[in-house]
């Protein structure tokens, strides 16, 4: 009977040591509230800045509140939603001040990387994978997949959805001429929004979202972040269970296709399959006109102009499942096709 005591008592406690190895990683995320005409910031930022880049794997987004300073040209841009997420937090009314996974951190903290070695090695019952593709001809799509890795007991959360640009070249009167991983609009709106999550093991709750891009944005150095946190403070603070951040976004990958195909097509592709050359009869060409074609993983696999005679050599293609799009000024249009080898 002992045996058997002893026996229940080690596999109880290798199924609870497997539990606690199901979670996966918590990243790190690093909410950074500043402002171009702070001259205190100038003085930190750079200090943060060189802390930060030992810290490689940690998420970085920098809002720009409306005080102390109205007159900053990135709140001007965005005011309502740069201004909410600091009220969030509690610390609307001064920068330079920073969040590390929720809680709050000065300044004068953050010019350390050590600042940051509490919140390593933490676990998560939630991983997160964040993309973002285009969404007709401008605008841009996000989607979070959030999956239920292992058993929690955790009620609703927050989802906040921000999308930044990496890098913005401007002479700000503060002295700061570059500026880092700029907030610019939420898809998740001023405030994040509740979700309730399943607690079963291999559940996926899946958000999506888009926005219509704007021209002050390059649109190429645009990345979203996904930051799931507690819905109620816990020990003062709306700690986060887990972040992701997504690469960055390229305009000539492949949109969702069953929504590209929902969208109407007004062209065929003839032959299809084809093997070497594929026309459009129907199109007629008004204006230069550009050809992207993707492959079937959403890759751009071949980019060129639609000539007078309608003809697209696609010899170099390899075999398989392609969606080719017409782009110019008044629309974008897609067709599939199926490339043979000769």
């Amino acid at each position: 009977m002992k045996l058997f005591f002893t026996s229940m008592l080690v596999l109880l406690n290798l199924l609870g040591f497997e539990q606690i190895h199901a979670q996966v990683a918590k990243k790190i995320v690093v909410e950074h509230f500043t402002n171009t005409l702070c001259s205190i910031c100038a003085s930190r930022n750079p200090g943060f800045y060189t802390a930060l880049n030992q810290k490689p794997d940690i998420i970085h987004i920098a809002y720009h509140p409306s005080s102390p300073y109205s007159d900053c040209i990135f709140n001007k841009q965005n005011k309502i939603e740069n201004d909410e997420r600091t009220k969030f937090y509690g610390l609307f009314g001064g920068t330079p001040t920073f969040t590390v996974n929720g809680v709050e951190k000065f300044s004068s903290q953050v010019q350390n990387k050590d600042v940051y070695t509490p919140f390593e090695n933490q676990t998560s019952p939630f991983s997160l994978s964040t993309t973002l593709r285009p969404k007709g001809p401008d605008s841009i799509a996000v989607e979070v997949k959030i999956t239920t890795v292992a058993s929690h007991q955790m009620g609703n959360m927050y989802l906040y959805v921000p999308m930044a640009e990496n890098t913005v070249l401007y002479n700000a009167p503060n002295g700061e001429d570059e500026h880092f991983d700029v907030f610019r609009q939420s898809f998740t709106g001023a405030n994040p929004i509740v979700v309730s999550l399943s607690t079963q093991v291999g559940e996926v709750y899946t958000y999506r979202a888009a926005l219509k891009l704007n021209d002050i944005w390059e649109a190429k150095r645009l990345f979203a972040l996904a930051i799931l946190q507690t819905s109620t403070k816990i020990n003062g603070n709306f700690e986060v269970v887990q972040a992701d951040k997504s690469a960055l976004f390229n305009p000539d990958i492949l949109s969702n296709v069953n929504e590209l195909l929902d969208q109407g097509i007004d062209f065929s592709i003839v032959p299809n399959p084809a093997s070497s050359t594929i026309t459009i009869p129907q199109f007629e060409q008004a204006s230069p006109t550009d050809v992207l074609i993707f492959n079937q993983f959403g890759a751009l696999a071949m980019k060129t102009v639609l000539s007078n005679n309608k003809e697209i050599d696609i010899s170099s293609l390899n075999e398989g499942v392609y969606f080719l799009k017409i782009n110019n000024k008044q629309y974008s249009k897609y067709q599939k096709f199926l490339k043979l080898n000769p």
